[in-house]
């Protein structure tokens, strides 16, 4: 995704899915988020891992590998830290 443009929105109403692909076995020990005007920031995000066909579907067929209730309020960037294992 080009962040560079400005504030990433979904295309599926209040739910987006953001694909990461990687070339080699790496171990995500943080995500940082940066929320938007107060209230507009997400309130979830869902984890999964090892999936390559990425879509809304996802979100119905496959279960969280992590689960995180996030902050709506925050206008700044915050920390979350993952599972490991």
């Amino acid at each position: 995704m080009n962040f560079s443009a400005g504030v990433c929105q979904s295309g599926y109403g209040k739910d987006l899915v953001v694909y990461i692909p990687f070339n080699g076995e790496i171990k995500v020990k943080a995500i940082i988020i940066i929320g938007g005007e107060e209230g507009t920031a997400p309130s979830k995000m869902k984890l999964y891992k090892n999936v390559t066909d990425v879509d809304i579907n996802i979100l119905e067929e496959k279960k969280p590998v992590q689960t995180i209730d996030m902050n709506e309020n925050v206008t700044g960037e915050l920390e979350y830290l993952l599972n490991v294992s």
